[in-house]
């Protein structure tokens, strides 16, 4: 498969500004951002695990509908040669599962975006990638859930936060045209902990209660949750990472003004009977703890249980 092949070329693109992309993981980030980079006329492909999956896409912003059918790959071996960008919107604990599609789709001029949850991307990813690879890290304020199969329901945000450089600028670009909003920021690791304090506000409460945001009006709930921050807050400085005056209360308010009936990315990963990245979020949290000596012992009760959620017995 090269997406430069006529069967992946529609009347009137571009050629000249399009590029190649290849989005693997197919759930509801990886389907938002190859829908609306098709919709710009760029060379779009989803890799996917099943052949019997479908491309079509149908995303729901707020009432906006954008249907695409885009081309889709079951299978590394079809692929013939690297493309320009590759965005990994697998979930943090799949990488090594996407390892066949890297190495197919990776070159000297391909960018991979990571599209994950976390505060490690790059050293998550280094492993399964040629050194000379580039690595972009994405932070994304989106609020998507797969409604139906194809079905996606954007009900909120639309920034996405990427470390300042060319990189992000070749990315602004791409994204140029489209709903999203990518912003480079000169302070990445700031930016991921402040969106690390995010995620532990919504996705252990939502996943543990088995309730949506509307939870976090209980009192105790909200009581947790800002116990939770405040560890999470001790632990960024205990890393050397600089927040903001009021990042504990500026959380909470941010919370406080998404839509009720949202659930969180943990939330979801739980109704659909998949594991959850309680690693990637309250473990990294209870991990840097440890090795800086912060006692988190909130987050780690909470991480116990998440972990105890997802147990299987053997």
């Amino acid at each position: 498969m090269n997406l430069r092949d006529p069967q992946f070329v529609r009347p009137g693109m571009a050629e000249l500004r399009t590029s190649t992309v290849a989005v693997i993981g197919s759930g509801a980030i990886g389907s938002v951002f190859g829908t609306v980079l098709h919709e710009s006329e760029h060379h779009v492909v989803l890799c996917v695990r099943r052949a019997t999956a479908s491309g079509h896409r149908r995303v729901d912003r707020r009432g906006d509908v954008r249907e695409v059918t885009l081309p889709v790959l079951d299978d590394p071996a079809e692929v013939t040669g690297p493309v320009d960008w590759v965005l990994l919107a697998t979930k943090a604990y799949d990488v090594p599962g996407a390892a066949d599609w890297l190495r197919a789709l990776v070159g000297p001029g391909t960018t991979v975006v990571v599209l994950q949850n976390g505060v490690d991307h790059g050293a998550r990813l280094r492993p399964w990638l040629p050194s000379s690879a580039r690595i972009l890290p994405a932070l994304m304020y989106l609020a998507v859930e797969v409604a139906a199969p194809g079905h996606i329901d954007w009900s909120f945000g639309d920034l996405v936060t990427v470390p300042a450089g060319p990189d992000a600028d070749r990315f602004a670009a791409l994204a140029a045209g489209t709903p999203l909003r990518v912003v480079p920021t000169t302070d990445f690791a700031a930016a991921a902990w402040r969106k690390l304090l995010l995620n532990v506000a919504l996705n252990p409460t939502t996943t543990l209660t088995d309730q949506r945001l509307t939870v976090l009006g209980d009192p105790s709930v909200r009581s947790l949750v800002r116990t939770m921050l405040t560890e999470v807050l001790a632990t960024a400085w205990a890393v050397g990472v600089s927040l903001p005056s009021s990042p504990v209360q500026d959380t909470i308010d941010f919370a406080d003004g998404l839509p009720p009936g949202d659930g969180s990315s943990m939330f979801y990963d739980r109704l659909a009977g998949r594991p959850t990245e309680h690693e990637l979020i309250v473990g990294a949290v209870v991990r840097a703890a440890d090795e800086h000596g912060v006692a988190v012992p909130v987050c780690r009760t909470v991480l116990a249980l998440l972990r105890g959620l997802n147990f299987a017995p053997s």
